[in-house]
């Protein structure tokens, strides 16, 4: 940021130090739901078997096979669903990361923003005050 030619004529030229880019993610948002629906139907379904319904336990276990993705029951009962709600789990934090830093890079660029503003406004309130002294 250059704020120069401090007499009639101000120039301010705003410039960046990189270029913007997103950062791919490591997921899609149809593997992240995927994930989370298997974490949420392998926690029913484990209470459901502590309740004693083996019928509604069938029943959620084959709506975890039909999901896919990890932690799924497969035929050969593989799949640990501790491994999915890790998987979320670095998923979310990733996310937290990511979102944090972008939190922080807005606030610098409007820190920036302000900052520009408010010598704008006070060099225009300057020259206002002095033109009406002139007329006065």
């Amino acid at each position: 940021m250059n704020l120069s030619n401090i007499g009639p004529r101000m120039q301010v030229e705003a410039s960046t130090t990189r270029t913007r880019q997103t950062i791919k993610p490591t997921s899609t948002f149809n593997q992240v739901l995927r994930g989370g629906a298997q974490v949420l139907l392998a926690g029913a379904e484990i209470a459901s078997k502590v309740m004693g319904g083996s019928v509604l336990s069938a029943a959620l276990s084959s709506a975890r096979a039909q999901i896919g993705g990890p932690g799924a029951p497969s035929a050969s009962g593989g799949g640990s669903d501790f491994d999915a709600l890790r998987q979320v789990q670095e998923q979310s934090r990733e996310m937290n990361v990511f979102f944090l830093d972008l939190q922080q890079r807005m606030q610098a660029e409007n820190r920036r923003f302000t900052t520009i503003s408010n010598v704008l406004k006070s060099r225009h309130d300057t020259a206002r005050a002095a033109i009406n002294n002139i007329r006065s």
